[in-house]
């Protein structure tokens, strides 16, 4: 499996799969933040792997290349015997409109249903948690952090 494409849709990191609601002083001024990544690459063990991303935040766009530096651990069970790894990510995202770091940290569980849009046909869901580091250009000041749920296609929320 190592060298082939591997495609995560996610709804704020990647698998990124972020999603959830923040906490914030002021609702009023809530973002729904959606980003999407194409990573060439399995993601075992410890290393880097670089690709595309886009971004949506409220009324603004933007593109450009990702880097994510992962570090996997091997498969474990949980108490009710499901099978999972425990993964934490820092992806760092450069568009034309600054640059937006994302850490998340959790467990993958594969579901074992065939994704088309995955060369390599794994489909997967996080739990755990994922946080903004930091951000410049348009993302600076950008606040975010919330659970990750089950789901890889949620919307987020952040908060400039």
């Amino acid at each position: 499996m190592k060298g082939r494409p591997l495609i995560l849709m996610a709804a704020a990191l990647t698998a990124l799969s972020l999603a959830s609601m923040v906490a914030a002083v002021d609702v009023a001024v809530r973002t729904l933040l959606s980003i999407g990544t194409i990573i060439e690459g399995n993601l075992f063990g410890t290393g880097s792997v670089s690709g595309k991303f886009t971004l949506d935040l409220g009324a603004s766009s933007d593109s450009g290349m990702l880097t994510m530096k992962y570090v996997y651990g091997s498969a474990r069970k949980t108490d009710s015997g499901q099978t999972f790894r425990s993964g934490v990510r820092t992806e760092t995202l450069k568009g034309k409109y600054g640059i937006l770091v994302i850490h998340s940290s959790g467990r993958q569980f594969r579901v074992g249903v065939k994704n088309p849009r995955d060369p390599d046909g794994d489909s997967e869901v996080w739990t755990g948690t994922w946080s903004i580091v930091r951000g410049t250009g348009r993302y600076a000041g950008l606040r975010g952090a919330a659970g990750l749920p089950a789901s890889s296609r949620s919307p987020a929320t952040a908060c400039p």
